[in-house]
């Protein structure tokens, strides 16, 4: 399995609010926030994020939330990059399956 790059981006099916409600409500990550950037410690590294704008994926008369996230990845070891990748999906999946 490859390992993750240094710097990545990810859309998820969140308005910027949903996702901030859904942070401050885990108790799986420790994190610091500031504005639109968001801190992970993990694994004795940290993780970056920069959340994006609220956007919306239109399917026919539907409006989808989304939000792009920006990741760097560059404080963590890259063997520590997938299992936090893993436990933050399941920590943030949205839809139940």
């Amino acid at each position: 399995m490859l390992d993750l790059a240094e710097k990545a981006s990810i859309e998820m099916g969140f308005t910027r609010l949903e996702f901030n409600n859904l942070l401050l409500a885990q108790d799986v990550f420790e994190f610091t926030t500031n504005g639109n950037r968001v801190v992970f410690l993990y694994m004795d590294g940290e993780v970056k994020m920069r959340l994006g704008d609220d956007d919306y994926r239109c399917i026919s008369s539907w409006k989808i939330p989304k939000i792009k996230i920006d990741l760097d990845f560059s404080g963590l070891e890259e063997s520590s990059r997938r299992p936090f990748m893993n436990t933050f999906t399941k920590t943030f999946l949205k839809g139940g399956g």
